[in-house]
């Protein structure tokens, strides 16, 4: 059985996901500098080594490979996704801080949406963590994406992580969602001045985070991870404008986008009764400071 879909689209040839975990190894010599690059300290001079190794091991290899990566395994592109060329070459690097946040807390019946999925490090790390009866839910609009992250989850055993296609807002709908030129993972609905989007994007549906909770039937929401390049303060300002106390989350992740919100969201929602953890570069984290209501 393949992991629970809203809507169908498996994207194109591109994916590489015509073909079963295991059958696209490394070659030799990328598998020396991943070990290398792996084991680079996170220091500024790990990170230009790193940097330097990434871009040279995906000119020269330019596919797929599969690995086991978070506890995940993972089929990942060395090109055209910078998600993808992370988790490869350096996933110490990859959210440490928030991940050592966010692994304590899950466990049995854990109950967590990942909003910008990509190929699913957060959810496949929860899913990992949380067991066969916690409540993952991946949202990836992007199809070509959505495909990578279908194959991933199947490939780690995680057959009940549910996948979302649509694309959270503010309101339901349709928009354009438009895509970074050379990184597929880049995507957004936001209005992001100066960024080299392609021509066109693609048309994608829309709903709310309170109609997606309510659609899945989720009495409370333990941690919500939100990466959606500058449309985080519309989709969580509407949140929690609109969803009753039971459904706000413990743990909040998101990307700390500030100069392209139109508001001040970590004080906002701060003023909510969360405690901030941690604020950018990268991802603000945030918990609450008591227990939801209950339903």
């Amino acid at each position: 059985m393949g992991p629970q879909n809203d809507m169908s689209g498996r994207g194109d040839g591109s994916s590489n996901t015509d073909v079963p975990f295991g059958s696209l190894k490394a070659p030799g010599w990328l598998d020396a500098v991943v070990g290398v690059t792996r084991r680079l300290p996170r220091n500024a001079l790990g990170r230009r080594v790193a940097s330097l190794a990434r871009s040279l091991g995906s000119r020269a290899h330019g596919g797929a490979v599969d690995v086991e990566v978070l506890g995940a395994r993972m089929r990942l592109h060395t090109t055209g996704n910078a998600c993808e060329k992370r988790l490869l070459f350096t996933p110490h690097y990859f959210d440490p801080d928030d991940l050592a946040i966010l692994e304590p807390l899950v466990g049995p019946g854990f109950v967590f949406i990942d909003v910008g999925a990509n190929v699913g490090a957060y959810a496949l790390f929860v899913a990992a963590r949380g067991g066969a009866d916690a409540t993952v839910i991946a949202v990836e609009p992007h199809p070509v994406v959505r495909a990578r992250l279908a194959f991933n989850i199947a490939a780690s055993g995680h057959s009940g992580t549910r996948i979302v296609p649509h694309a959270l807002s503010d309101r339901a709908g349709t928009v354009r969602l438009r895509i970074l030129a050379g990184n597929i993972g880049n995507t957004t609905i936001a209005e992001a001045a100066g960024a080299r989007f392609e021509d066109g994007g693609i048309e994608v549906a829309t709903e709310t985070l309170l109609a997606l909770a309510e659609r899945h039937d989720l009495q409370r929401i333990d941690a919500i991870k939100m990466d959606i390049e500058g449309h985080e303060d519309a989709v969580l300002t509407a949140f929690f404008e609109s969803a009753p106390p039971s459904l706000w989350p413990s743990l909040l992740i998101f990307e700390n986008n500030r100069v392209l919100w139109s508001r001040d969201l970590v004080g906002e929602i701060a003023a909510l009764g969360y405690d901030v953890l941690k604020t950018g570069p990268g991802n603000a984290v945030l918990r609450r400071r008591r227990s939801p209501v209950s339903a």
